[in-house]
This record gives C-alpha cells, sequence and structure tokens, in this order.
C-alpha cells in the first residue's frame, strides 16, 4: 500500500473519529484537530489527503494561530502540487499572516522559485508589503537570493507594461536612509 495511500485512510479515520466526537467535545476542540491535519497534510504535500479534508468541510484559506494558510505552508515548503491543487480549489493569493506575508514572500524567503513564479503568473502581488514594509524583492535580496529577485523585478516591468501597476510603483521596501529603493 503506498504511503499516501495509507495516510489518505488514517484521515478518513481520523476526521469519523471527529464526527463522533461531537457529543463528548465541543465544536471547537473538533475544528483545531482539523486544522492540526490540515496544516501538517499542506506541509507534506499529500494532495490526496488535502482533497479528503476539503470534502469533509475544511474551508481552503483558514489561518492558524499565526495566520499562516495551507498555500503559505505549500508555498514555504516548495510543495508545488500542493499549491497548484490548493490554487485550484480558490486559495486566496495574497491572504497576509500576522507579520504580514503572504506566500509569495513564504516561497521567497525559502528559496522556492518554481512556486514564487507560479504564485506571481497567477497574479500574486509583488509589491505587497509586510509589517515592516517588505516586499518579495527585498526578502529575495536580504537572503541573497538574485535569481529570485530577477524574477519579481520581470515581473514588475511586464505589470508595469501592461498597464497593471502604476510605472512609479516602489520595489524593494524602505532602503537604509529611509527612502524607497527604486529599478
Amino acid at each position: 500500500m503506498s504511503i499516501n495511500r495509507e495516510l489518505n485512510e488514517k484521515l478518513i479515520r481520523a476526521l469519523a473519529c471527529l464526527s463522533r466526537l461531537d457529543s463528548y467535545a465541543g465544536t471547537r476542540f473538533q475544528d483545531d484537530l482539523k486544522k492540526t491535519l490540515f496544516f501538517l497534510v499542506a506541509k507534506n504535500g499529500n494532495v490526496d489527503g488535502m482533497e479528503v479534508l476539503l470534502s469533509h468541510g475544511i474551508g481552503v484559506n483558514i489561518q492558524n494561530e499565526e495566520g499562516w494558510t495551507a498555500l503559505k505552508v505549500a508555498a514555504a515548503y516548495g510543495r508545488m502540487q500542493m499549491v497548484l491543487f490548493l490554487m485550484a480549489n480558490g486559495a486566496d493569493l495574497d491572504i497576509q499572516d500576522q507579520k504580514g506575508w503572504t506566500p509569495l514572500m513564504s516561497a521567497v524567503n525559502e528559496g522556492n522559485f518554481n512556486c514564487a513564479q507560479f504564485l506571481i503568473d497567477h497574479g500574486a502581488d509583488v509589491l505587497k508589503k509586510d509589517k515592516e514594509g517588505k516586499d518579495a524583492y527585498s526578502i529575495a535580496m536580504q537572503k541573497g537570493y538574485g535569481y529570485l529577485g530577477d524574477l519579481i523585478k520581470s515581473a514588475v516591468r511586464k505589470q508595469m507594461k501592461e498597464g497593471k501597476i502604476a510605472s512609479r510603483s516602489s520595489l524593494g521596501g524602505k532602503n537604509k536612509t529611509g527612502g524607497y529603493a527604486r529599478d
């Protein structure tokens, strides 16, 4: 039996147990357990397991205590197939966590080029800033990921040409002198 199939069967059994817990525990307990399963499945890239969880009523954009979503987890861990699946099921590209980070920022921070490119190609806001004023480009440059910085600059140029963003848009967040880095 494959590992994913075995995990999926365990997920189904766990969900069945959760529904039986209704009379013994409150729904908040059930919701917490479902969220835990949800984020573990996203982290491990188990698309079949995620399909099972979504079919049992778990919302694709639920957030944990830090504001992370399954898409942010999948992007951070480079789980491209999970990113594709979550996007196909309505995951919000630009939802921010408590620090203001988006799935794109998480993909960039971890050096996951394919996930970052896919998110950008499907409309992720490359200029969105976190609570410290940093965007995906400044995160890429801070981490030394010039190839991701180039990807983001290219996306900004393309979006400017298409008129999707203003030509005076800021890229790179605040610099050391308090101004904005421009490309």
